[in-house]
């Protein structure tokens, strides 16, 4: 058997442990560099290596370099920061401001404005004093044909009672309702000044009941009350409260009764109208 000399022993020795140092120390630093490669194997800092805060690394193959220790991410200073762009994004937006119309397209929006709410536009009779009658019906409509009845039959000298003025929106629209609660701002914006002098507003409303001694006939109780209006003031002129019942079969029988009943009793009301002065 050959005898193996000891100093070729050592340097085996030490060979060894040279290699087993070398391939621990290149397993330890690339599982420690290069963790996307480790295919979920949870890997730790060496013991003696302090703990700190993760940082970026280059995954080429050349030097590794970290980036600047800070509270923030470093961005290049040509890319805005996130929250920087999602503040940008939320910024109100600016409204531009509002075209200024036209006289040509005022003039036509108030042309609209009158006719929607006149009928017409009548010329000023100076020998009268003109006043625009108006009757609205228990349901909220024009009674147009009473309207014109009570302007036929109510003719005070030297005043001129105009009906059919003013359409149904002028009613549906919450503008008989401003005039009635002492607003003038209607006659001031319909420009009533230049068509008549004052206003003679009334409401109907009216109620049934049945008589059962009577063979079962309906009664129609009508009530009209009509208020008259300065249009260049406010408050009212003066005001009137009429009543009148019809009895019949059916209802339209009971209520046209009571208005003609209500009729004769206007033409022989005296309505000093005359109190509402000129402009």
């Amino acid at each position: 058997m050959r005898k193996i000399e000891p100093w070729k022993t050592v340097v085996f020795v030490t060979a060894l442990c040279v290699i087993f140092v070398a391939v621990n120390t290149l397993r330890t630093y690339h599982l420690y560099h290069f963790p996307e490669q480790n295919h979920g194997v949870e890997t730790f800092p060496p013991p003696s290596a302090p703990v700190s805060p993760p940082t970026q690394q280059r995954t080429s193959t050349g030097p590794t370099v970290k980036e600047p220790e800070s509270d923030q991410w470093f961005t290049h200073p040509e890319q805005p920061v996130a929250q920087e762009a999602d503040a940008s994004h939320k910024r109100p937006e600016q409204v531009p401001p509002p075209r200024i119309k036209t006289p040509d397209e005022l003039a036509a929006e108030h042309e609209a404005f009158l006719a929607k709410f006149l009928n017409f536009r009548p010329l000023r009779d100076a020998r009268a004093n003109v006043i625009a009658l108006l009757l609205v019906s228990d349901s909220g409509q024009l009674n147009e044909a009473l309207g014109t009845a009570v302007a036929d039959r109510c003719k005070p000298d030297g005043v001129k009672l105009l009906s059919g003025l003013f359409t149904q929106e002028f009613v549906s629209d919450g503008l008989f309702a401003q005039v009635v609660s002492g607003s003038t701002e209607v006659s001031r914006s319909l420009e009533l000044t230049n068509f008549v002098d004052a206003l003679l507003f009334g409401r109907e409303t009216v109620q049934y009941s049945t008589n059962p001694d009577l063979a079962n006939t309906i009664t129609a109780n009508l009530c009209l009350e009509l208020t008259s209006f300065r249009v260049t003031a406010a408050g009212q002129d003066a005001g009137w409260k009429l009543s009148a019942n019809g009895v019949g079969f059916r209802q339209t029988e009971a209520l046209s009764m009571a208005q003609e009943r209500l009729l004769k009793q206007i033409s022989r009301t005296n309505f000093d109208l005359r109190r509402s002065p000129r402009k």
